[in-house]
């Protein structure tokens, strides 16, 4: 097993582990789903790390965003957007809806910008998104991803790290890590589904 940064050539692969894993019950649509939610946190992404085995199959995929100093490369976070743009005429082309979860996606934007800004957003990194292949929990591939990542915001100057998760997610990992829940809200396509954002010292993390 090793980490090493996220590269173009992950792309296929980390999109259908998104869409297995969060996607399975939309059939043949989950790919493209999981391709579609992949391309809008890869936009809104710094730097990437993944995790595989020793054959080189991807066991999980983590993406960060820096503090509001980190520079950011915004002709690759528009590629991301255009290749989002793209996918979606393709699905369409096949009658599949690739933006099904839109609305889920931009209540969680919203959310964990307010999170960012609560925690003083000029020294806040965020983690974009955390996802381990059902078949690798329990390996430590979520902890070593997250190590990666945290090592990478405390280059940046990061003092805290944010996060989004929802109902349907492990957020019980986070509290484990020593993550403090600090807002609370519901998606607005489902006013039972929780939305949470966590919140925790990077170097407390790193060190925990």
């Amino acid at each position: 097993m090793r980490v090493r940064e996220f590269a173009g050539g992950d792309f296929d692969s980390a999109s259908k582990l998104l869409g297995a894993t969060w996607h399975a019950e939309h059939g043949r649509q989950a790919y493209w789903q999981g391709a579609d939610e992949l391309c809008d946190h890869l936009s809104r992404s710094d730097v990437g790390f993944v995790v595989e085995d020793d054959g080189g199959s991807l066991l999980g995929v983590a993406l960060y965003a820096g503090t509001s100093e980190t520079p950011h490369n915004d002709t690759l976070r528009m590629h991301w957007l255009q290749q989002r743009t793209r996918l979606a005429a393709m699905a369409k082309a096949l009658g599949i809806d690739a933006r099904a979860d839109v609305s889920l996606l931009n209540d969680e934007h919203e959310i964990v910008q307010k999170g960012l800004e609560q925690a003083g957003v000029h020294k806040a990194g965020e983690v974009v998104l955390v996802i381990v292949s059902p078949q690798a929990r329990g390996l430590g591939v979520g902890s070593a991803l997250l190590q990666a990542g945290l090592s990478w915001l405390a280059s940046q100057g990061a003092e805290v790290v944010c996060l989004v998760t929802d109902d349907a997610c492990d957020w019980q990992f986070y509290e484990h890590l020593g993550m403090r829940r600090t807002l609370q809200g519901y998606a607005t396509h489902d006013a039972d589904f929780g939305l949470y954002v966590y919140e925790a010292s990077v170097e407390e993390l790193l060190h925990a």
